[in-house]
């Protein structure tokens, strides 16, 4: 059946009832069955459209003629290629596996949306059809800015450029930028602004096939006056009146994860999470506006991404909530997570990748910086009550490689290293927590690489340890050799490296410096080294 027969939404906000049925699942089924007693295989193609039933069987037509096994080579063939743009060599059998599954699941999603001849189904209910590339939905936004979209556009930039292509259309048809579409369709999943870390990402990381100047007056319009659309009964920021007057999301506007997703739709899950990941996109839109030449926006919203500091609780020297008459609320202890979105006080006290000097100034300095960043590492998963960090969900994945900034690079080679190994497994049960579109293993890739995009908006990568002997990476301007002959799982550690034969002392570099291939060399031990550890080696902050 056409889906559009149904006015199908997505399922949190649930289909409309059609008369006379309360149901609030899907309206629209069927069951077919076989003759199977003297041939046991049946081979079924399904097509799918959101478009038509005519758009359905042009897409059904990609398979016309082939058999299951033709179409699972031509799938095998297809992913072989992808897969073969990074290649890893030597090491143990099972990371070997770990990583061809992480690099397979990071590259996964999101989901085209578009049919064979580019029309989709636009979150105004019309029919468009895709620029350049397809048109893509399911975008965890929350998740997928820290790391898997810069993966994606270092290997296959042209997609990338699709996907915040296909964010800024969604924009021009709903009004305002998505944080998680699923199915064509805005929803209220998780907090911030994410489409503006990942547009500004991408863009950092070279993938530039897409309307970068009409992309920023979506980001820029959003975080300045209110969006909310129809469609998903969306908000893109939530309690932004408050926050361009405060600074901050008050914590007296707190609500919990059902109410903010299927209820409450101008209220905030999590103020403090929600407050510090506005300053993450706030500062995305200045790099970008930086980029494209706009430096007024640029420095007005460079400005804002310095509202987290509004949230330093003097007594205690730590991010907390604070109440919309400018009071903190009664400190909290470590573990709670009121306030904070999976995840508590000890874990949110690090999200402020963009300017990780002045978190550290606003504790009391780099010594107290680096003990508190000690005890948290005292666990690698501690879940989301906990004083320790919680590797197996997102807004812990930076946190270990801000010891480059403060020049103890071997404690972030040795953490990722610990959790490389310790929270992943090659089996059915493999993975520490949710993928979430990729993201999680996105983080694997990356720390076996020995690098990580530690800043959203920007291309600086944080560098340790890779953990394999040998890697290429097959880039579209040139082959990244990434070359490690002492690697081994038990030498995390850099005591050396050359960046195109010449010695690089810092524990960072951009992509733009590798972006046309090279080599990275690598001298590896099983002790800790003063490797990158000076002050002058820290990557930037911007203040």
């Amino acid at each position: 059946a056409s889906p559009d027969a149904f006015n199908y939404r997505p399922i949190l906000g649930g289909p409309p009832a059609l008369p006379g049925n309360p149901s609030t699942t899907a309206q629209a089924g069927a069951y077919v069955s076989f003759d199977t007693r003297r041939d046991r295989a049946v081979e079924v193609r399904v097509g799918v459209s959101f478009v038509s039933v005519a758009g359905a069987r042009a897409n059904l037509r990609e398979s016309a003629g082939a058999t299951v096994a033709a179409v699972r080579a031509r799938a095998r063939r297809t992913w072989r290629r992808t897969l073969d743009a990074v290649h890893v060599d030597g090491g143990r059998r099972d990371d070997r596996r770990m990583f061809a599954t992480a690099l397979y699941h990071a590259l996964l999603e999101p989901s085209v949306f578009s049919d064979r001849d580019g029309r989709y189904r636009g979150m105004d209910g019309r029919i468009h059809r895709a620029g350049r590339g397809a048109h893509y939905t399911d975008v965890s936004g929350w998740d997928v800015y820290r790391g898997q979209l810069q993966l994606v556009a270092m290997l296959d930039p042209a997609r990338a450029a699709a996907i915040a292509a296909s964010l800024v259309d969604d924009a021009r048809q709903s009004g305002c930028l998505p944080r998680w579409p699923f199915a064509g369709h805005q929803t209220n999943v998780m907090v911030g602004d994410p489409s503006s870390p990942i547009i500004a990402s991408t863009y950092a990381f070279g993938a530039r096939a897409f309307d970068a100047r009409a992309a920023l007056r979506a980001m820029v319009r959003g975080a300045r006056k209110p969006c909310h659309t129809r469609d998903g009964d969306y908000t893109e920021r939530e309690a932004l009146s408050d926050v361009l007057r405060l600074g901050y999301v008050p914590h007296d506007l707190n609500v919990g994860v059902a109410a903010h997703t299927i209820g409450a739709r101008d209220q905030p899950w999590g103020d403090v999470s929600t407050t510090l990941e506005y300053a993450i996109a706030d500062f995305a839109i200045s790099r970008l506006a930086r980029e494209l030449g706009d430096d007024a926006t640029a420095r007005a919203f460079a400005a804002r991404a310095r509202d987290w500091r509004l949230l330093v609780d003097p007594a205690t020297r730590t991010i907390a909530p604070r109440l919309a008459d400018g009071a903190f609320a009664p400190a909290p202890g470590p573990s709670s997570d009121d306030g904070y979105v999976e995840g508590s006080l000890a874990q949110y006290a690090w999200l402020v990748p963009q300017d990780p000097a002045g978190l550290f100034a606003s504790m009391g300095g780099r010594a107290a910086a680096r003990a508190r960043l000690d005890a948290l590492f005292a666990g690698l998963n501690g879940g989301p009550r906990s004083p320790v960090a919680f590797l197996s969900n997102e807004p812990t994945l930076g946190t270990p490689w801000l010891y480059d900034w403060l020049g103890a690079p071997q404690r972030a080679q040795a953490v990722v290293r610990r959790a490389l190994l310790q929270l992943y497994r090659p089996t059915p049960a493999g993975m520490p927590g949710n993928d979430d579109g990729g993201a999680m293993s996105a983080w694997w890739v990356f720390g076996a690489l020995g690098f990580y995009p530690a800043v959203p908006g920007t291309d600086l990568l944080a560098l340790g340890s890779p953990l394999f002997p040998r890697a290429t990476i097959r880039l579209p301007r040139g082959t990244l050799a990434l070359d490690a002959p002492r690697a081994a799982r038990g030498r995390p550690y850099v005591r050396r490296l050359r960046v195109g034969g010449r010695e690089h002392g810092a524990p960072w570099l951009r992509f733009a410096d590798i972006a046309g291939g090279g080599t990275l060399h690598w001298d590896l031990g099983s002790t800790p080294s003063s490797w990158g550890s000076s002050r002058a080696a820290a990557p930037p902050s911007f203040p």
